[in-house]
């Protein structure tokens, strides 16, 4: 069946097809998602050997003994009792504990409050328990001392906070994963609802 336009009827024009967005916006969301994860896996992984290598240089002593700490600023120093996993942790008093500044000025020694602990590097059977903390007024070399009185057995590390050492690292991977991955989701999600809506 033939189909004539009558004379002088208008013939409304066919809309023009648009075409659908690229596909261009699923490869930049799944790289920016994928680089995001790998990115924080990355720092996760250098923060933990960093912390390693930390605990491993902090300077040490044997149980009674004494201990000399080069400072280059005040921050607060705590004092890990380092012994064989399972051992109970003595009290401050009966470590015996004394530091003195550079000047020969005792500096007070306080307990420490909370349950910090770590594993000793290259020794699985052993953990360190933060025990103490002093709070140094100048730079400059400190002595820490458990005194020959005491009956504790073990060894005593010096050393910053890694509670306070390791949340920048924590913070910086964790807003890497959730804003680098969450602008890689929202782009992946945008893109699929874009070339839907254009499909119909």
């Amino acid at each position: 069946m033939t189909v004539t336009a009558q004379p002088g009827a208008l013939l409304s024009p066919s809309a023009p097809t648009r075409p659908r967005p690229s596909t261009r916006g699923y490869w930049l969301g799944a790289l920016l998602t994928a680089a995001a994860v790998i990115g924080a896996a990355v720092w996760v992984v250098i923060a933990f050997f960093d912390y390693q290598h930390q605990i491993d240089r902090f300077p040490r002593t044997t149980i009674p003994g004494v201990a000399t700490v080069q400072l280059t600023d005040t921050s607060t120093r705590v004092l890990y009792y380092e012994n064989n996993r399972g051992a109970a942790t003595p009290a401050l008093a009966d470590l015996a504990l004394d530091v003195s500044g550079p000047n020969g000025a005792v500096v007070a020694v306080t307990r420490y409050s909370g349950d910090l602990r770590y594993d000793v590097p290259g020794d699985n059977g052993r953990i360190g328990r933060a025990v103490a903390e002093f709070h140094p007024s100048e730079p400059g070399a400190y002595q820490v001392t458990s005194a020959p009185t005491t009956t504790v057995t073990g060894s005593l590390a010096v050393g910053s906070n890694i509670v306070w050492d390791m949340a920048p690292h924590a913070i910086g991977a964790a807003a890497l994963f959730l804003l680098g991955g969450g602008a890689g989701v929202s782009l992946l999600i945008v893109t699929g609802v874009r070339r839907s809506r254009r499909a119909q």
